[in-house]
């Protein structure tokens, strides 16, 4: 197998292995953990305005549905 932008670079080796650790892990960090822990922080730092139309309005998607108590679920 072979990148199809430039046929002299064979898939999972050396150049290729390379920019997958340094595009993708990095990614993976982000999407995986990243996002999650700043909507739980978020959520956390204002848990005392769930019930504002404001923070509904921004935040509602995240914890519309759960009890008042396990809005971080």
């Amino acid at each position: 197998m072979y990148l199809d932008g430039n046929l002299a670079v064979q898939c999972w080796q050396s150049e290729h292995l390379k920019w997958a650790f340094m595009i993708g892990l990095p990614s993976l960090v982000f999407w995986g953990l990243g996002i999650p822990f700043v909507a739980f922080y978020v959520l956390r730092n204002r848990s005392d305005q769930l019930d504002d139309e404001n923070m509904k309005a921004k935040f509602g998607f995240l914890y519309e549905g759960y009890k008042v108590k396990a809005y971080y679920w």
